[in-house]
Protein backbone atom coordinates (compact mmCIF):
# COMPACT_ATOMS: atom_id res chain seq x y z
CA UNK A 1 0.00 0.00 0.00
CA UNK A 2 1.00 3.66 -0.12
CA UNK A 3 2.48 3.54 3.39
CA UNK A 4 4.91 0.81 2.38
CA UNK A 5 3.90 -1.33 5.36
CA UNK A 6 3.07 -4.50 3.41
CA UNK A 7 6.64 -4.81 2.11
CA UNK A 8 8.14 -4.28 5.55
CA UNK A 9 9.05 -7.55 7.37
CA UNK A 10 8.88 -5.83 10.74
CA UNK A 11 5.40 -4.54 10.00
CA UNK A 12 4.26 -8.02 8.92
CA UNK A 13 5.51 -9.36 12.24
CA UNK A 14 3.67 -6.54 14.03
CA UNK A 15 0.49 -7.31 12.12
CA UNK A 16 0.60 -11.03 12.99
CA UNK A 17 1.13 -10.21 16.66
CA UNK A 18 -1.76 -7.73 16.61
CA UNK A 19 -4.15 -10.28 15.10
CA UNK A 20 -2.98 -12.97 17.52
CA UNK A 21 -3.66 -10.74 20.54
CA UNK A 22 -7.21 -9.88 19.49
CA UNK A 23 -6.92 -8.05 16.23
CA UNK A 24 -8.56 -4.89 15.01
CA UNK A 25 -10.61 -2.47 17.08
CA UNK A 26 -13.95 -1.52 15.57
CA UNK A 27 -14.57 1.45 13.32
CA UNK A 28 -17.39 4.00 13.47
CA UNK A 29 -19.79 4.88 10.67
CA UNK A 30 -19.72 8.46 9.40
CA UNK A 31 -23.32 9.62 9.36
CA UNK A 32 -22.57 12.86 7.55
CA UNK A 33 -19.61 14.89 8.89
CA UNK A 34 -19.41 12.96 12.16
CA UNK A 35 -15.64 12.46 12.01
CA UNK A 36 -15.24 14.98 14.87
CA UNK A 37 -17.43 12.78 17.05
CA UNK A 38 -15.97 9.45 15.96
CA UNK A 39 -12.41 10.57 16.67
CA UNK A 40 -13.27 11.59 20.24
CA UNK A 41 -15.10 8.33 20.98
CA UNK A 42 -12.20 6.27 19.63
CA UNK A 43 -9.72 8.19 21.76
CA UNK A 44 -11.79 7.80 24.92
CA UNK A 45 -12.10 4.08 24.18
CA UNK A 46 -8.33 3.81 24.63
CA UNK A 47 -8.49 4.87 28.29
CA UNK A 48 -8.46 2.24 31.03
CA UNK A 49 -9.29 4.92 33.58
CA UNK A 50 -12.45 6.07 31.83
CA UNK A 51 -13.60 2.54 31.02
CA UNK A 52 -13.23 1.48 34.67
CA UNK A 53 -15.08 4.61 35.80
CA UNK A 54 -18.00 4.01 33.40
CA UNK A 55 -18.19 0.35 34.41
CA UNK A 56 -18.40 1.28 38.10
CA UNK A 57 -21.13 3.80 37.30
CA UNK A 58 -23.12 1.26 35.24
CA UNK A 59 -22.91 -1.30 38.04
CA UNK A 60 -24.19 1.16 40.63
CA UNK A 61 -26.94 2.38 38.31
CA UNK A 62 -28.08 -1.16 37.55
CA UNK A 63 -28.22 -1.96 41.27
CA UNK A 64 -30.36 1.13 41.86
CA UNK A 65 -32.69 0.22 38.99
CA UNK A 66 -33.39 -3.16 40.59
CA UNK A 67 -34.80 -1.46 43.67
CA UNK A 68 -36.60 1.43 41.96
CA UNK A 69 -38.74 0.68 38.93
CA UNK A 70 -39.47 4.37 38.36
CA UNK A 71 -35.89 5.19 37.53
CA UNK A 72 -34.44 5.26 34.02
CA UNK A 73 -32.99 1.96 32.89
CA UNK A 74 -29.39 1.61 31.79
CA UNK A 75 -30.46 1.53 28.14
CA UNK A 76 -31.61 5.14 28.50
CA UNK A 77 -28.47 6.33 30.28
CA UNK A 78 -25.81 8.04 28.19
CA UNK A 79 -22.86 6.79 30.30
CA UNK A 80 -24.07 3.20 29.97
CA UNK A 81 -24.53 3.61 26.21
CA UNK A 82 -21.01 5.06 25.96
CA UNK A 83 -19.60 2.11 27.91
CA UNK A 84 -21.42 -0.35 25.64
CA UNK A 85 -20.05 1.33 22.51
CA UNK A 86 -16.52 1.46 23.95
CA UNK A 87 -16.65 -2.24 24.82
CA UNK A 88 -17.88 -3.03 21.31
CA UNK A 89 -15.03 -1.07 19.75
CA UNK A 90 -12.53 -2.81 22.01
CA UNK A 91 -13.79 -6.34 21.37
CA UNK A 92 -11.59 -8.89 19.62
CA UNK A 93 -12.36 -8.66 15.91
CA UNK A 94 -9.55 -10.71 14.42
CA UNK A 95 -8.21 -9.50 11.07
CA UNK A 96 -11.25 -7.42 10.08
CA UNK A 97 -12.68 -4.27 11.64
CA UNK A 98 -16.49 -4.14 11.80
CA UNK A 99 -18.24 -0.78 11.65
CA UNK A 100 -20.41 0.31 14.56
CA UNK A 101 -23.05 3.03 14.56
CA UNK A 102 -23.45 5.80 17.12
CA UNK A 103 -27.22 6.22 16.86
CA UNK A 104 -27.96 4.58 20.23
CA UNK A 105 -25.43 6.87 21.91
CA UNK A 106 -26.76 10.03 20.26
CA UNK A 107 -30.34 9.05 21.07
CA UNK A 108 -29.64 9.45 24.79
CA UNK A 109 -27.22 12.38 24.51
CA UNK A 110 -28.88 15.57 25.70
CA UNK A 111 -26.58 17.98 23.84
CA UNK A 112 -25.91 15.81 20.81
CA UNK A 113 -24.68 17.44 17.59
CA UNK A 114 -27.38 18.95 15.39
CA UNK A 115 -28.34 16.89 12.37
CA UNK A 116 -29.99 18.28 9.24
CA UNK A 117 -32.33 16.05 7.25
CA UNK A 118 -30.49 16.40 3.95
CA UNK A 119 -27.06 17.76 4.82
CA UNK A 120 -26.16 15.52 7.74
CA UNK A 121 -24.19 16.99 10.64
CA UNK A 122 -22.44 20.34 10.70
CA UNK A 123 -18.66 20.28 10.73
CA UNK A 124 -18.14 20.69 14.47
CA UNK A 125 -15.18 20.96 16.78
CA UNK A 126 -13.96 17.72 18.38
CA UNK A 127 -13.10 19.69 21.52
CA UNK A 128 -16.67 20.97 21.79
CA UNK A 129 -18.07 17.45 21.45
CA UNK A 130 -15.62 16.16 24.06
CA UNK A 131 -16.73 18.84 26.53
CA UNK A 132 -20.43 18.09 25.95
CA UNK A 133 -19.83 14.36 26.30
CA UNK A 134 -17.97 14.66 29.59
CA UNK A 135 -20.51 17.20 30.88
CA UNK A 136 -23.29 14.66 30.41
CA UNK A 137 -21.27 11.88 32.03
CA UNK A 138 -20.65 14.19 34.98
CA UNK A 139 -24.34 15.12 35.25
CA UNK A 140 -25.45 11.49 35.30
CA UNK A 141 -22.89 10.67 37.99
CA UNK A 142 -24.12 13.63 40.00
CA UNK A 143 -27.75 12.53 39.60
CA UNK A 144 -26.87 9.01 40.75
CA UNK A 145 -25.07 10.37 43.82
CA UNK A 146 -28.07 12.55 44.68
CA UNK A 147 -30.40 9.56 44.46
CA UNK A 148 -28.12 7.81 46.98
CA UNK A 149 -28.31 10.84 49.30
CA UNK A 150 -24.68 11.74 48.68
CA UNK A 151 -23.95 15.46 48.91
CA UNK A 152 -22.61 16.62 45.55
CA UNK A 153 -23.04 20.37 45.99
CA UNK A 154 -19.97 22.51 45.53
CA UNK A 155 -19.16 23.60 49.06
CA UNK A 156 -18.45 27.22 49.89
CA UNK A 157 -17.90 26.51 53.57
CA UNK A 158 -14.48 26.36 55.18
CA UNK A 159 -14.04 23.25 57.31
CA UNK A 160 -11.38 21.62 59.48
CA UNK A 161 -9.36 19.04 57.57
CA UNK A 162 -11.20 15.69 57.93
CA UNK A 163 -9.37 12.54 58.93
CA UNK A 164 -7.85 10.73 55.92
CA UNK A 165 -8.64 13.73 53.69
CA UNK A 166 -6.98 13.94 50.27
CA UNK A 167 -4.72 16.96 49.72
CA UNK A 168 -1.96 17.92 47.32
CA UNK A 169 -0.79 15.06 45.10
CA UNK A 170 -2.00 12.29 47.40
CA UNK A 171 -3.68 9.33 45.66
CA UNK A 172 -3.75 10.74 42.13
CA UNK A 173 -6.76 9.32 40.33
CA UNK A 174 -8.93 9.53 43.44
CA UNK A 175 -12.38 10.97 42.79
CA UNK A 176 -14.25 12.92 45.43
CA UNK A 177 -13.33 15.84 47.69
CA UNK A 178 -9.82 17.24 47.46
CA UNK A 179 -8.96 19.82 50.14
CA UNK A 180 -7.14 23.13 49.67
CA UNK A 181 -5.95 25.36 52.57
CA UNK A 182 -7.90 28.58 53.17
CA UNK A 183 -4.60 30.30 53.97
CA UNK A 184 -3.89 30.17 50.23
CA UNK A 185 -7.41 30.95 48.97
CA UNK A 186 -7.98 33.95 51.25
CA UNK A 187 -4.79 35.08 53.02
CA UNK A 188 -6.70 37.87 54.80
CA UNK A 189 -9.04 35.47 56.60
CA UNK A 190 -7.11 34.91 59.82
CA UNK A 191 -10.07 33.20 61.51
CA UNK A 192 -10.01 30.32 59.00
CA UNK A 193 -6.31 30.09 58.25
CA UNK A 194 -6.21 26.52 59.60
CA UNK A 195 -9.33 25.41 57.73
CA UNK A 196 -9.78 23.99 54.24
CA UNK A 197 -12.12 24.24 51.26
CA UNK A 198 -13.15 21.04 49.42
CA UNK A 199 -13.19 20.81 45.62
CA UNK A 200 -15.07 17.94 43.99
CA UNK A 201 -13.42 15.84 41.30
CA UNK A 202 -16.16 13.78 39.65
CA UNK A 203 -14.64 12.08 36.59
CA UNK A 204 -11.18 10.78 35.57
CA UNK A 205 -10.56 13.88 33.41
CA UNK A 206 -11.07 16.27 36.35
CA UNK A 207 -8.06 17.99 37.85
CA UNK A 208 -7.29 21.17 39.78
CA UNK A 209 -5.78 24.27 38.23
CA UNK A 210 -4.25 27.06 40.33
CA UNK A 211 -3.78 30.69 39.29
CA UNK A 212 -1.83 33.41 41.06
CA UNK A 213 -2.17 37.13 40.30
CA UNK A 214 0.06 39.39 42.33
CA UNK A 215 2.13 42.55 42.47
CA UNK A 216 5.84 42.10 41.79
CA UNK A 217 6.65 45.31 43.69
CA UNK A 218 5.17 44.43 47.10
CA UNK A 219 4.18 40.77 46.72
CA UNK A 220 0.49 41.47 47.41
CA UNK A 221 -1.73 38.63 46.19
CA UNK A 222 -5.48 38.32 46.62
CA UNK A 223 -5.32 34.56 47.01
CA UNK A 224 -4.59 31.48 44.92
CA UNK A 225 -7.55 30.81 42.64
CA UNK A 226 -8.32 27.11 42.36
CA UNK A 227 -10.71 25.67 39.79
CA UNK A 228 -11.73 22.22 38.59
CA UNK A 229 -10.70 21.69 34.98
CA UNK A 230 -11.41 18.86 32.53
CA UNK A 231 -8.39 19.40 30.32
CA UNK A 232 -5.49 21.58 29.33
CA UNK A 233 -6.06 24.13 26.54
CA UNK A 234 -2.80 25.17 24.88
CA UNK A 235 -2.17 27.97 22.40
CA UNK A 236 0.58 28.16 19.83
CA UNK A 237 2.97 30.98 20.91
CA UNK A 238 2.08 34.38 19.44
CA UNK A 239 5.75 35.20 18.84
CA UNK A 240 6.19 31.97 16.92
CA UNK A 241 3.99 32.86 13.96
CA UNK A 242 6.84 32.20 11.54
CA UNK A 243 7.77 28.85 13.06
CA UNK A 244 6.38 25.64 11.64
CA UNK A 245 7.29 23.29 14.47
CA UNK A 246 6.86 23.22 18.25
CA UNK A 247 7.27 20.65 21.00
CA UNK A 248 4.46 19.83 23.40
CA UNK A 249 6.78 20.81 26.24
CA UNK A 250 7.12 24.29 24.76
CA UNK A 251 3.35 24.70 24.60
CA UNK A 252 2.80 23.57 28.20
CA UNK A 253 5.66 25.84 29.32
CA UNK A 254 3.92 28.70 27.51
CA UNK A 255 0.75 27.87 29.49
CA UNK A 256 2.72 28.16 32.75
CA UNK A 257 4.67 31.23 31.66
CA UNK A 258 4.13 34.42 33.73
CA UNK A 259 1.87 36.95 32.02
CA UNK A 260 3.01 40.49 32.91
CA UNK A 261 0.33 43.19 33.26
CA UNK A 262 1.61 46.77 33.51
CA UNK A 263 -0.14 49.82 34.96
CA UNK A 264 -2.41 48.01 37.41
CA UNK A 265 -3.65 49.61 40.63
CA UNK A 266 -2.26 47.73 43.62
CA UNK A 267 -4.02 48.01 46.99
CA UNK A 268 -0.89 47.66 49.09
CA UNK A 269 1.39 49.85 46.97
CA UNK A 270 -1.27 52.58 46.86
CA UNK A 271 -1.79 52.48 50.64
CA UNK A 272 1.97 52.67 51.13
CA UNK A 273 1.93 55.79 48.95
CA UNK A 274 -0.91 57.25 51.05
CA UNK A 275 1.00 56.46 54.23
CA UNK A 276 4.18 58.10 52.92
CA UNK A 277 2.23 61.24 52.02
CA UNK A 278 0.49 61.39 55.41
CA UNK A 279 3.77 60.80 57.27
CA UNK A 280 5.37 63.67 55.34
CA UNK A 281 2.43 65.97 56.16
CA UNK A 282 2.63 65.00 59.82
CA UNK A 283 6.35 65.73 59.90
CA UNK A 284 5.74 69.16 58.37
CA UNK A 285 3.07 69.91 60.96
CA UNK A 286 5.38 68.94 63.80
CA UNK A 287 8.22 71.06 62.43
CA UNK A 288 5.98 74.08 61.90
CA UNK A 289 3.74 73.64 64.91
CA UNK A 290 1.84 76.87 65.60
CA UNK A 291 -0.30 75.72 68.50
CA UNK A 292 -3.46 76.53 66.59
CA UNK A 293 -6.45 74.34 67.40
CA UNK A 294 -6.97 73.50 63.72
CA UNK A 295 -3.41 72.26 63.30
CA UNK A 296 -3.70 70.15 66.44
CA UNK A 297 -6.95 68.57 65.21
CA UNK A 298 -5.43 67.85 61.78
CA UNK A 299 -2.43 66.23 63.42
CA UNK A 300 -4.68 63.95 65.47
CA UNK A 301 -6.64 62.92 62.37
CA UNK A 302 -3.46 62.14 60.46
CA UNK A 303 -2.09 60.09 63.35
CA UNK A 304 -5.37 58.19 63.61
CA UNK A 305 -5.39 57.47 59.87
CA UNK A 306 -1.75 56.34 60.00
CA UNK A 307 -2.64 53.90 62.78
CA UNK A 308 -5.48 52.48 60.66
CA UNK A 309 -3.26 52.15 57.62
CA UNK A 310 -0.46 50.49 59.60
CA UNK A 311 -2.92 47.95 60.97
CA UNK A 312 -4.18 47.13 57.47
CA UNK A 313 -0.66 46.95 56.03
CA UNK A 314 0.27 44.41 58.70
CA UNK A 315 -2.25 41.95 57.26
CA UNK A 316 -1.30 39.39 54.61
CA UNK A 317 -3.86 40.68 52.14
CA UNK A 318 -5.83 43.92 51.71
CA UNK A 319 -9.39 43.49 50.50
CA UNK A 320 -10.92 46.00 48.10
CA UNK A 321 -13.57 47.25 50.55
CA UNK A 322 -10.93 48.08 53.17
CA UNK A 323 -8.73 49.71 50.55
CA UNK A 324 -11.57 51.93 49.29
CA UNK A 325 -12.09 53.36 52.78
CA UNK A 326 -8.45 54.30 53.34
CA UNK A 327 -6.94 55.34 50.02
CA UNK A 328 -7.14 58.75 48.35
CA UNK A 329 -7.69 58.98 44.60
CA UNK A 330 -4.69 61.22 43.99
CA UNK A 331 -2.42 58.72 45.72
CA UNK A 332 -3.07 55.69 43.48
CA UNK A 333 0.18 53.89 42.70
CA UNK A 334 0.28 51.88 39.48
CA UNK A 335 2.41 48.78 39.56
CA UNK A 336 3.22 45.66 37.61
CA UNK A 337 1.28 42.48 38.27
CA UNK A 338 1.96 38.96 37.08
CA UNK A 339 -0.59 36.24 36.36
CA UNK A 340 0.60 32.65 36.29
CA UNK A 341 -1.12 29.27 36.07
CA UNK A 342 -0.19 25.68 36.85
CA UNK A 343 -1.99 22.42 37.32
CA UNK A 344 -2.18 21.83 41.05
CA UNK A 345 -3.52 18.30 40.83
CA UNK A 346 -3.35 16.65 37.40
CA UNK A 347 -6.13 14.23 36.43
CA UNK A 348 -5.87 10.50 35.84
CA UNK A 349 -6.75 11.03 32.17
CA UNK A 350 -5.13 14.21 30.86
CA UNK A 351 -6.82 15.69 27.80
CA UNK A 352 -4.73 18.30 25.97
CA UNK A 353 -6.31 20.53 23.33
CA UNK A 354 -4.09 22.47 20.92
CA UNK A 355 -5.84 25.62 19.74
CA UNK A 356 -4.72 26.15 16.15
CA UNK A 357 -6.93 29.16 15.43
CA UNK A 358 -4.99 32.38 14.83
CA UNK A 359 -6.07 35.83 13.68
CA UNK A 360 -4.50 36.91 10.41
CA UNK A 361 -4.02 40.73 10.53
CA UNK A 362 -3.58 40.84 6.75
CA UNK A 363 -6.98 39.36 5.91
CA UNK A 364 -8.77 40.14 9.22
CA UNK A 365 -9.88 36.51 9.27
CA UNK A 366 -9.25 33.55 11.54
CA UNK A 367 -7.11 30.87 9.98
CA UNK A 368 -5.59 27.57 11.03
CA UNK A 369 -1.95 27.33 12.11
CA UNK A 370 -0.61 24.09 10.60
CA UNK A 371 2.60 23.94 12.66
CA UNK A 372 3.87 20.45 13.51
CA UNK A 373 3.64 19.48 17.19
CA UNK A 374 6.26 17.05 18.47
CA UNK A 375 4.89 15.10 21.43
CA UNK A 376 6.34 12.24 23.51
CA UNK A 377 5.04 8.74 24.19
CA UNK A 378 5.73 9.39 27.87
CA UNK A 379 5.01 12.83 29.30
CA UNK A 380 6.55 14.04 32.55
CA UNK A 381 4.24 16.67 34.06
CA UNK A 382 6.38 17.41 37.13
CA UNK A 383 7.63 20.73 35.68
CA UNK A 384 4.06 21.92 35.09
CA UNK A 385 2.46 21.05 38.44
CA UNK A 386 2.38 23.17 41.58
CA UNK A 387 0.97 21.20 44.50
CA UNK A 388 -0.51 23.05 47.48
CA UNK A 389 2.62 22.57 49.59
CA UNK A 390 4.83 23.92 46.81
CA UNK A 391 3.15 27.31 46.25
CA UNK A 392 4.55 30.70 47.29
CA UNK A 393 1.89 33.23 48.29
CA UNK A 394 4.34 36.13 47.90
CA UNK A 395 4.08 37.26 44.27
CA UNK A 396 7.66 38.54 44.31
CA UNK A 397 8.85 34.96 44.62
CA UNK A 398 8.70 32.11 42.13
CA UNK A 399 5.25 30.52 41.92
CA UNK A 400 6.71 27.19 43.01
CA UNK A 401 9.04 26.90 45.98
CA UNK A 402 11.06 24.21 44.23
CA UNK A 403 11.99 26.65 41.45
CA UNK A 404 13.90 28.76 43.99
CA UNK A 405 16.18 25.83 44.72
CA UNK A 406 19.08 24.63 42.64
CA UNK A 407 17.99 21.03 43.00
CA UNK A 408 14.58 19.94 41.80
CA UNK A 409 12.29 18.06 44.13
CA UNK A 410 12.28 14.38 43.22
CA UNK A 411 8.70 13.28 42.60
CA UNK A 412 9.72 9.83 41.39
CA UNK A 413 7.27 8.50 38.77
CA UNK A 414 4.05 9.92 40.20
CA UNK A 415 3.65 12.51 37.45
CA UNK A 416 4.53 10.35 34.44
CA UNK A 417 1.87 9.94 31.76
CA UNK A 418 1.56 7.49 28.86
CA UNK A 419 0.19 8.56 25.48
CA UNK A 420 -3.04 6.67 24.78
CA UNK A 421 -4.54 8.43 21.77
CA UNK A 422 -4.27 11.38 19.38
CA UNK A 423 -6.75 13.36 17.27
CA UNK A 424 -5.42 14.97 14.10
CA UNK A 425 -7.23 17.49 11.93
CA UNK A 426 -6.61 17.96 8.23
CA UNK A 427 -8.01 20.87 6.26
CA UNK A 428 -8.75 24.53 6.87
CA UNK A 429 -10.08 26.38 9.91
CA UNK A 430 -13.70 26.02 8.74
CA UNK A 431 -13.62 22.65 7.03
CA UNK A 432 -11.63 19.45 7.22
CA UNK A 433 -11.45 15.89 8.50
CA UNK A 434 -10.61 14.41 11.91
CA UNK A 435 -8.82 11.09 12.36
CA UNK A 436 -7.64 9.28 15.47
CA UNK A 437 -4.63 7.27 16.48
CA UNK A 438 -5.12 5.03 19.48
CA UNK A 439 -3.14 2.44 21.37
CA UNK A 440 -5.03 -0.82 21.78
CA UNK A 441 -3.61 -4.05 23.21
CA UNK A 442 -0.09 -2.74 22.83
CA UNK A 443 -0.46 -1.74 19.17
CA UNK A 444 -1.10 1.61 17.52
CA UNK A 445 -4.06 1.96 15.15
CA UNK A 446 -5.07 4.60 12.60
CA UNK A 447 -8.84 5.21 12.59
CA UNK A 448 -10.66 7.33 10.03
CA UNK A 449 -14.36 6.67 10.70
CA UNK A 450 -15.03 3.11 9.43
CA UNK A 451 -11.52 2.70 7.98
CA UNK A 452 -9.21 1.03 10.49
CA UNK A 453 -5.62 -0.01 9.84
CA UNK A 454 -2.59 -0.94 11.87
CA UNK A 455 -0.18 1.92 12.48
CA UNK A 456 3.25 2.28 14.03
CA UNK A 457 4.73 4.31 16.83
CA UNK A 458 6.83 6.21 14.29
CA UNK A 459 3.77 7.16 12.22
CA UNK A 460 1.94 8.43 15.30
CA UNK A 461 4.85 10.57 16.47
CA UNK A 462 5.34 11.93 12.96
CA UNK A 463 1.68 12.75 12.39
CA UNK A 464 0.57 16.23 11.32
CA UNK A 465 -2.36 18.37 12.44
CA UNK A 466 -2.30 17.33 16.12
CA UNK A 467 -5.50 18.68 17.66
CA UNK A 468 -6.06 16.71 20.87
CA UNK A 469 -3.87 14.38 22.93
CA UNK A 470 -4.95 11.96 25.63
CA UNK A 471 -2.40 10.89 28.24
CA UNK A 472 -3.09 8.44 31.07
CA UNK A 473 -1.24 8.50 34.36
CA UNK A 474 1.25 5.70 34.97
CA UNK A 475 1.53 3.61 38.12
CA UNK A 476 -1.97 4.45 39.30
CA UNK A 477 -3.37 1.90 41.72
CA UNK A 478 -6.94 3.20 41.44
CA UNK A 479 -7.49 2.03 37.87
CA UNK A 480 -9.23 -1.27 37.14
CA UNK A 481 -7.54 -3.63 34.75
CA UNK A 482 -8.99 -3.49 31.26
CA UNK A 483 -11.00 -6.58 30.39
CA UNK A 484 -12.38 -7.42 27.00
CA UNK A 485 -16.08 -7.98 26.56
CA UNK A 486 -15.43 -11.05 24.47
CA UNK A 487 -13.77 -14.42 24.68
CA UNK A 488 -10.55 -15.55 23.02
CA UNK A 489 -12.60 -17.59 20.59
CA UNK A 490 -14.33 -14.57 18.98
CA UNK A 491 -14.68 -15.01 15.25
CA UNK A 492 -13.29 -12.36 12.93
CA UNK A 493 -15.84 -10.18 11.16
CA UNK A 494 -16.13 -9.19 7.54
CA UNK A 495 -14.74 -5.78 6.62
CA UNK A 496 -17.42 -3.17 6.12
CA UNK A 497 -19.98 -4.95 8.31
CA UNK A 498 -22.10 -2.42 10.19
CA UNK A 499 -23.34 -3.01 13.72
CA UNK A 500 -25.88 -1.00 15.64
Amino acid sequence: NRYGFQNNPEFKKLYKRAVKTGGFPGGLANDGNTCFMNSVIQCLASSNELRAFLAAFATQKAAEDETDDSQEKNSDIFSAALLELIDSLNSKHGNRAPTYKTKDLLRVMKDSPNKHLFLGYNQEDAQEFYQNLMKQVEKECTDLAKSQNIDVKVSENYVPLPENAITGLDSLGYLGNVYVPVSQIDPADSENEKNYLPYKLLTPVDGLQCDRIGCVECGEMGGIRYSVTSGLALNLPMDGATRNRFTLGELVSEFCKPDVIDGVECNRCSLVAVRENLAERLQNLEQNETGMAGAKLLKEKIESRLTEIDEVLSKRCIHDDVYEKLHTKNMVRKSRKVKQSYLSRPPALLCIHVNRSVFDPRTYMVRKNNAKIDFPLELDMSDFVASVDDINTDARLEFRKQDEETKKIDRSNTLKYELKSVISHFGTHNYGHYIAYRKHRGNWWHLSDEIVRLSTQEEVLGSQGTFMLFYEILDNDTVCEFSDNSSDSDESSDEGEERD
